[in-house]
């Protein structure tokens, strides 16, 4: 469990009421009004909404490179930068981690030329992220901490939220229970404050690992069945597979037929998704 992709968690990096509101509309709305679009801070922005509206990786990763692209010529700086935390989600779910890493570090260094607290908080995040796929948990937790500092400072609950999820990560994976419990329950408290169902899933995953890794396989179960009802609800089959091949590590001992069961089955979700991790 603990190299899931669902133990850790990116922020999209919001700029501007508008982008939510586009979130809103559909794909055929959006590229109507990219036919008569001239503000490129607006254009941009319906570029990567668009992006962010797509079912197939390799289209939303064009949108958000056609993004930055455009930004890029128009010189709008914020617009180029935001690409980072658009790509990155895109390049972990295809495995390309190494990539991932350089473009979030490529989009810290153009946040610490803007004046943007609350993004350069959450570019620090991502960059811990990726840190953590590589397992170097000393790493990401420097950045992790960095991240902290400013979101404290902003009182930003949604950034901490998910900074206090990846930190819980962090020290289960270093085996420092206790201290990961810690993390992750302050991080599914705040989400339950938020009333972000998405919000909740990677802290219930943690607090499953952790409770799995105390040898409490029923606190486990319950944790991560929590998970999966939530993953159903949301119609995430990337996070109803991992849902699958959690709850078989903690089967594994105890009922081994399910547990194979369960892998089968995430096997066939990763498969017919395209999910090579």
């Amino acid at each position: 469990m603990r190299n899931s992709l669902t133990s850790i968690c990116f922020l999209i990096l919001i700029f501007s009421p508008s982008i939510g509101y586009m979130q809103t509309l559909s794909s055929d709305s959006i590229q109507y009004l990219l036919l008569n679009e001239s503000d490129p801070k607006v254009k941009t922005d319906l570029l990567y909404a668009l992006g962010d509206q797509q079912q197939n990786l390799d289209s939303a990763h064009n949108y958000y490179r056609q993004a930055r692209d455009y930004a890029q010529q128009n010189n709008y700086a914020l617009g180029e930068a935001k690409y980072a935390s658009h790509a990155i989600g895109i390049l972990n779910q295809q495995g390309k981690f190494k990539e991932a890493l350089e473009i979030a570090l490529k989009g810290l260094e153009d946040y610490k030329k803007l004046s943007s607290p609350k993004n350069l908080s959450i570019a620090y995040l991502n960059v811990g992220s990726q840190w953590e796929y590589f397992s170097d948990y000393k790493t990401a937790a420097e950045y992790y901490i960095k991240a902290k500092k400013i979101a404290d400072s902003l009182g930003d609950k949604v950034t901490l939220r998910t900074i206090n999820n990846n930190l819980g990560s962090v020290f289960i994976s270093m085996g420092e229970l206790e201290k990961g419990i810690f993390y992750a329950e302050k991080a599914l408290g705040l989400a339950e404050n938020l009333q972000d169902k998405n919000a909740m899933l990677s802290p219930l995953y943690n607090l499953a690992e952790a409770a799995f890794e105390q040898g409490n396989v029923d606190q486990a179960l319950t944790y991560i069945s929590r998970f999966e009802k939530l993953s159903i609800e949301n119609k995430n089959t990337y996070d109803i597979a991992d849902a699958k091949l959690s709850k078989a590590k903690i089967l594994s001992k105890r009922d081994f037929q399910t547990a194979k069961s369960l892998l089968d089955e995430a096997i066939k979700i990763g498969e017919s998704e395209n999910y090579p991790y």
